[in-house]
């Protein structure tokens, strides 16, 4: 029973997509941790490292959304943390399979059984009207979601993630090696930022309980990522 005075917070049931990823294993420990959240569904092929009693592992390949409806029924929050690179995937339309198609299924699945807050990591450059396929995409994602009726949609465009990747990407990591010399003179909205501010970030702001849509850049990540309880 809860002492008189004491604000009640409700617990939340919360769906993780992309949890063995950088920003989605961040996402998955920061639930983990958070007292609001009493069970983390990670949706997904690859079966996460360790278990946890909040934590149940349901197998999916994420390419038959009919099967997936039913994961999203009763849920309160939703994770978005999938996304490859144009390298990794082999070529664009493999890319969008993964950065548009999954994203936008899922995000579809989570309206229509009404859930009432998607987060996403999208990235910092994002535009739909890009001549870049990786920045177009990410932005016609972006349209694609505010096109559907969340209570509240949030959009999160890191810059550079920062934190240790399980899965080799060369170009981020020669990037990450080198960042100190040339990302100071980057705005700081497009700066890098690491994958566990991002997380706190995301995990906070899904504990609001307002309307309408939010878009973070990296320095905005930072500065909501600092008020999260440590």
């Amino acid at each position: 029973m809860d002492k008189p005075g004491t604000l009640h917070r409700p617990q939340r049931r919360v769906l993780i997509l992309g949890y063995s990823g950088m920003v989605g294993s961040a996402l998955l420990e920061q639930c983990i941790r958070s007292d609001q959240v009493y069970e983390i569904l990670c949706l997904g092929r690859k079966e996460p490292d360790f278990t946890h009693f909040k934590m149940r592992w349901i197998p999916s390949g994420l390419q038959q959304p009919g099967d997936d409806a039913p994961h999203y029924v009763a849920i309160d929050r939703v994770f978005c943390a999938l996304g490859t690179t144009l390298r990794q995937a082999g070529s664009v339309e493999a890319f969008r399979q993964v950065d548009y198609h999954m994203v936008v299924n899922a995000a579809a699945l989570a309206s229509q059984c009404y859930v009432p807050y998607f987060g996403v990591v999208s990235s910092a450059g994002a535009n739909a009207m890009s001549m870049l396929p990786y920045a177009r995409i990410k932005g016609e994602t972006e349209e694609a979601l505010r096109r559907m009726n969340f209570h509240r949609l949030s959009i999160f465009r890191p810059g550079l993630l920062l934190g240790q990747r399980i899965a080799s990407r060369p170009t981020e990591t020669l990037a990450r090696l080198t960042y100190p010399l040339w990302d100071w003179a980057l705005p700081r909205s497009v700066a890098s930022v690491k994958a566990q501010t991002v997380a706190c970030a995301m995990v906070l702001d899904s504990l609001k309980e307002d309307q309408g849509e939010d878009l973070f850049d990296s320095q905005q990540i930072k500065l909501l990522a600092k008020l999260l309880p440590r």
